[in-house]
């Protein structure tokens, strides 16, 4: 299916179509397992960021910057940042 919604919403439209089936998964070091995170946990996940860094005040263009691994948390975090539309710096 094509649509054209901005890259940065269609987290909450895949949300919408897949909620509980998995949008990725992680390993838990602890069992090493590989679990899934559903695409409804993804999404409020990227929410909760972009309701973070919008309430910060955080304004459109501005540059943010985090020193993550790449993780599940830090795709989130991407998705939030694309989302309102700021630049990121990596490290």
């Amino acid at each position: 299916m094509h649509s054209n919604t901005h890259f940065a919403k269609k987290i909450g439209e895949q949300a919408q179509i897949y909620g509980q089936k998995p949008a990725m998964y992680y390993r838990d070091d602890t069992t090493s397992q590989w679990l899934p995170i559903t695409w409804t946990s993804f999404a409020q996940q990227v929410e909760t960021v972009a309701n973070a860094l919008y309430d910060l005040g955080i304004k459109e263009q501005q540059t943010v910057g985090f020193l993550t691994q790449n993780n599940c948390t830090a795709k989130g975090v991407e998705r939030a940042v694309t989302y309102l539309k700021l630049v990121t710096r990596w490290r």
